[in-house]
Order: C-alpha cells, then sequence, then structure tokens
C-alpha cells in the first residue's frame, strides 16, 4: 500500500508557493497555466512568509481578468465563440488559395464542415467547447 497523503492540495484559483523558484503563483481558469503573482510594482513576490500578498495580488488579477482581453487568453471584446473561429479559418484558407499555398478543394471541404459544426454549436465559447461536441 501506498503513503497516505498528509497535506490536501489547493484548488485551482488559489494562490501557492512554488519552492524551487521561491515565487508565488496562480492557475488561470481560462488557460490552465501557471501565472507568477506580481506586486503593485511589477516585482514577483517571493517567499514563503509572503502568502498574505499573494493572497492580495491573486485578489487584484481576479478583479481584472474579466476587464483585460488580450492579457489572459481571450482576444478583442470577450471570449471567442465557434462561429467566429470557423470564420477565421476560412478566411485564412481564402488568402491561402489566393497565394496558391492551399488548394480550393481543403477550402471547400473545410467549409462544409466547419458550417455543420457552426449549425451544432456556432454559439457556444471556445473555452466550453468539449471533444464531445465534434464527431468525425
Amino acid at each position: 500500500m501506498g503513503k497516505k497523503r498528509t497535506k490536501r492540495r489547493q484548488s485551482h484559483g488559489s494562490a501557492w508557493h512554488w519552492k524551487q523558484t521561491d515565487a508565488w503563483y496562480a492557475i488561470l481558469p481560462e488557460a490552465k497555466k501557471r501565472v507568477p503573482l506580481l506586486d503593485e510594482s511589477g516585482n514577483r513576490i517571493r517567499g514563503k512568509d509572503n502568502r498574505e500578498a499573494a493572497i492580495v495580488a491573486l485578489a487584484r488579477m481576479k478583479v481584472n481578468w474579466g476587464t483585460e482581453g488580450t492579457e489572459h487568453g481571450s482576444v478583442g471584446s470577450g471570449d471567442w465563440i465557434v462561429a467566429r473561429v470557423c470564420s477565421e479559418y476560412l478566411q485564412y484558407c481564402d488568402k491561402g488559395v489566393a497565394k496558391g499555398t492551399l488548394s480550393k478543394g481543403h477550402r471547400d471541404n473545410s467549409a462544409s464542415w466547419l458550417n455543420d459544426l457552426c449549425k451544432y454549436c456556432g454559439a457556444l465559447p471556445v473555452s466550453q467547447l468539449k471533444k464531445g461536441h465534434i464527431t468525425s
């Protein structure tokens, strides 16, 4: 039998100290990646005893998650929806056909498949898209 864990891990969205770098981090909910917590002057919060400063920095960051579009994963005004991504990809294909780097058949096949996807879940935010929404 394995050894019982004596300490429970913290939930996502909380501040945590990484001993290797001696700095405080949090995980962004959209991107699911580690982000260092910064004090008001933009310096990383270091030292295990600076937990209170890390919690304040995380609270400041959470307030800004909804207002800072491009810095935390979403582009432009608000979240990207499936239909917008499909539209952007078709524009990319059109440019590729014009340059001669993509075939017209690829663009037409993509358009057919993407139109079906948009009928099914075009208004869904990309962050909520799951593997089950797409079947081959």
